[in-house]
């Protein structure tokens, strides 16, 4: 397993600095270019920071609420990450775990957690399914959504710094035109959940005069729609860089990039979002805003176990950091 010195021998860097960087410390004054280069080099090298576990009272037991079924979580990994998180942080901490998912009908059989102690909502979620679940416990954190932060504690990317990390690199390369390909979740048959990359990236375009409605596509965040939409997209105009919502739409447009004899990146950059442990086997690897999906499940049960033992703490919403890794599906313009 990869230690500090490690990553500050790769770096350049003292391993105090190393230590700092990973535990974000707000007060170290080093150029955000280190910043990213350590928790690159800390990513590849597989560096896992250790968590502190704190005391728990025999027999604890923790729900988790996913938003989605099973089978809808196959195609999207950034949520079996977070779920990931929250089950090695329990085992860790010898806390257990019971977890429901979303019935194909859209709705949940929350029966199983009547005994539990506290719950960690991962997804969205209507006001009429929170209510259900304050009727099991009042010890909830919601992980990727804040319904609303005066009440809950939650865990959730901090969205507009995540979005301007991307369009910095994406104006390094001076390559344009540039597309989009977005994403809708479904919350249940009749909502659908926009999402923030889209409205804090479009709104950045069209400040710098970059914005084109032609190339700009939304869809659900699976790999056939992102095939989809980058045909659709280039059926009307090439792209020089495109910018997905997530790795899985990454990934089906760049099967669509190569089916019509593009190659990425000399004559298209592809650009993801979660950095899902998939993304740097795509051909060509894909650069990609990293997302630290465990940490965020394992900060999630750490923030729960805390509130369970401390139930009148004011709540807490905790925001994310991610950083942008580069790989071999962008390239610089001229």
């Amino acid at each position: 397993m990869a230690k500090l010195k490690d990553i500050a021998l790769k770096a350049g860097v003292s391993i105090t600095t190393v230590s700092r960087v990973l535990s974000d410390d707000k007060t170290l004054n080093v150029p955000d270019k280190t910043k990213v280069k350590i928790r690159t080099i800390a990513e590849e090298l597989g560096y896992q920071k250790k968590q502190r576990a704190p005391s728990v009272k025999k027999h604890q037991q923790v729900g988790i609420v996913l938003w989605f079924s099973q089978h809808d979580e196959m195609n999207d990994p950034y949520f079996t990450e977070i779920r990931r998180g929250i089950e090695t942080m329990a085992e860790t901490c010898g806390v257990q775990i019971t977890t429901v998912y979303k019935s194909e009908d859209m709705t949940y059989d929350l029966k199983p957690l009547k005994d539990v102690d506290g719950i960690i909502a991962i997804g969205k979620f209507l006001a009429g399914e929170i209510v259900r679940f304050k009727e099991i416990s009042h010890s909830i954190v919601f992980v990727d959504s804040t319904p609303d932060a005066r009440a809950y504690e939650c865990i959730v990317i901090d969205f507009r710094k995540a979005v301007r990390q991307v369009l910095d690199f994406i104006l390094e390369t001076r390559l344009t035109p540039i597309a989009y390909i977005g994403g809708y979740e479904r919350v249940n048959d009749k909502v659908l959940y926009g999402e923030r990359r889209k409205k804090f990236f479009l709104e950045a375009l069209k400040k710098r005069n970059l914005y084109d409605e032609a190339l700009i596509e939304t869809g659900f965040f699976r790999q056939k729609d992102g095939y989809r939409l980058m045909k659709k997209i280039l059926n009307r105009k090439r792209p020089a860089l495109v910018f997905c919502a997530n790795d899985s739409m990454a990934q089906g447009a760049l099967l669509a990039l190569s089916e019509a004899n593009i190659k990425v990146p000399e004559d298209v950059s592809v650009i993801g979002f979660n950095d899902n442990e998939q993304a740097r086997f795509f051909s060509p690897p894909l650069t990609t805003l990293h997302v630290p999906t465990k940490h965020m499940g394992q900060e999630a049960l750490l923030s729960l176990m805390k509130r369970m033992e401390h139930p009148d703490i004011p709540p807490v919403k905790k925001l994310v950091s991610t950083h942008l890794v580069v790989r071999n599906s962008t390239r610089k313009g001229a």
